[in-house]
């Protein structure tokens, strides 16, 4: 099943909303926000989002399935460098190739803005470490302590794709 992929808008933001609070809450070890802390936020918090960022939608059948965002560096110095944010694909979607098409199609809009993206992953979020693997990301180093949930610390590993080397 091949998803629908584009960038989602501002009609968009109740769906967006909806995902982006199942991603938070089933998996908030991956995220720097909180269910609780996105969950007071007006529905016109996430729409303005959708007309700032760089967000992608996956569709299947119409329903939005999975989210990726693109946010570029705008710094003299290092606006050669983007980052991959809200990474996620609802859990009776996955491995399916959605977020492989994701990432893919991230690579695709970047690569006209910037030359590497960036990302941090949880060492132990395995599956998002494959995903991201296959998908030509490599390690480069690994943050200690970069999240603290409930009480736990998340170390995360840093990792980089160049998206001007010919092995694209």
């Amino acid at each position: 099943m091949s998803p629908i992929i584009s960038q989602l808008g501002a009609g968009d933001a109740d769906a967006y909303r909806t995902i982006r609070l199942e991603a938070l809450k089933k998996f908030p070890q991956a995220y720097g926000a909180t269910y609780a802390q996105t969950l007071k936020q007006p529905i016109g918090a996430f729409t303005q989002t959708l007309e700032q960022a760089n967000l992608f939608g996956a569709f299947v059948n119409g329903n939005l399935c999975g989210i990726i965002c693109f946010v570029p560096c705008e710094g003299a110095q290092d606006n050669h460098i983007g980052h991959l944010y809200q990474m996620y694909v609802q859990q009776q979607m996955q491995g399916q190739g959605i977020g492989l098409a994701l990432i893919e199609h991230l690579f695709e809009y970047a690569a006209h803005k910037v030359q590497q993206v960036h990302l941090g992953v949880g060492t132990q979020n395995h599956s998002a470490l494959a995903l991201y693997t296959r998908a030509g990301f490599e390690i480069y180093g690994t943050e200690p302590r970069a999240l603290l949930v409930d009480g736990h610390y998340i170390d995360e590993h840093l990792m980089v794709k160049f998206l001007d080397t010919k092995d694209n």
